[in-house]
């Protein structure tokens, strides 16, 4: 009885092992089956996520090239634009242009004028300075000559000489006289004309009254005395064939 009994025993547990281990496997398979079931799960909702963000992007490709054509056409239609009103405008100011380049022209010639009479104003002014600080100069000495020895005294007129050499120096007129001719190309010549017979003083007179220097600055200028040049200025009136009533530096004026 016992041994039926314990064999019956073995049965069961070798039945229980049997079931046990089927189960096992089973649950295994069917583990394994959801695991691969939720991979292939995963790998679809992956890969349709892919195709619709690559579909969002080949939108977004298509909307950025439309966009950009649209950009193109209207940077186009500008231009064409832009084109054609420009080309109405330039037909239309053409004559206006051409009357601007003249101004421009003119005010450029009125400018290179006006700094070529400032540097004829500056020699004229520059000489004068020259011309009263030589005087003082041989004033100054003119006093000390009489207090100082033979020697001393010498030398000193020695100088004197020598300033009053610089004073009257055709080097300044010379290069004075380039200056006036920038600006007043014909107006020796047409003076000469006048008067066959004037002096290099008289053109030297009339050039400064030209400056509108006055009666002092022209006669500092030519190292001569107020005095002096009033009588210059009459002599060069009567070369000139003036009347008593028309104005000498009116009359100079007029010629460019």
């Amino acid at each position: 009885m016992e041994q039926a009994w314990e064999s019956q025993k073995k049965q069961i547990a070798l039945t229980d092992s049997i079931f046990n281990s089927e189960m096992t496997t089973k649950v295994t398979e069917m583990q394994t089956k959801y695991e691969t079931e939720k991979k292939e799960k995963e790998i679809e909702i992956l890969t349709r996520d892919n195709e619709i963000q690559s579909l969002k992007i080949k939108r977004k490709t298509i909307l950025v090239y439309i966009l950009v054509i649209i950009v193109i056409l209207i940077i186009l239609l500008l231009l064409v634009t832009f084109l054609m009103f420009n080309r109405r405008r330039l037909k239309q100011k053409h004559f206006k242009t051409e009357l601007e380049k003249s101004k421009l022209l003119e005010s450029k010639l009125q400018e290179e004028n006006a700094y070529q009479s400032k540097q004829l104003t500056t020699h004229a002014l520059n000489m004068l300075q020259k011309n009263k600080l030589l005087q003082e100069m041989d004033n100054e000495l003119k006093t000390y000559a009489p207090k100082t020895d033979d020697t001393l005294k010498k030398k000193l007129n020695s100088i004197r000489r020598q300033i009053k050499r610089n004073m009257n120096s055709e080097n300044d007129w010379d290069l004075f006289k380039l200056y006036f001719e920038e600006v007043n190309k014909n107006f020796f010549s047409t003076l000469q004309e006048n008067c066959k017979d004037l002096t290099t003083g008289d053109q030297k007179l009339a050039a400064l009254i030209k400056l509108n220097l006055n009666i002092k600055e022209a006669a500092a200028v030519l190292n001569i005395s107020p005095d002096s040049l009033k009588k210059a200025r009459y002599r060069l009136r009567k070369k000139l064939g003036l009347y008593d009533r028309e104005n000498l530096a009116d009359f100079l004026n007029r010629i460019e």
